[in-house]
């Protein structure tokens, strides 16, 4: 079974919920805190919505007017179809 693929946001919220205690812990106190806290997180759907937003948001090419030919030849292109 392979292993899904760390959250970067997730990664960064334990690290800094970590941050002021981690000194204080052994390396196994400080791996069991981890694991909780990354469950807690993981588990919780306000923390999801926060995790959601905190996202990559897509890269924007161009602002401006876009054509209503250009928005269908991008969907044909994409195969997500369009309300015509």
């Amino acid at each position: 079974m392979t292993e899904k693929q760390a959250d970067p946001n997730l990664e960064d919220a334990i690290d800094m919920a970590l941050a002021r205690i981690a000194p204080g812990l052994s390396p196994a106190q400080a791996d069991a805190m981890r694991q909780n806290i990354r469950f807690a997180l993981a588990a919780n759907p306000t923390a999801q919505e926060i995790l959601r937003r905190l996202g990559v948001r897509p890269y924007v090419k161009r602002s401006g007017t876009v054509s209503s030919k250009e928005v269908r030849d991008d969907e044909e292109a994409k195969g997500t179809g369009g309300v015509r």
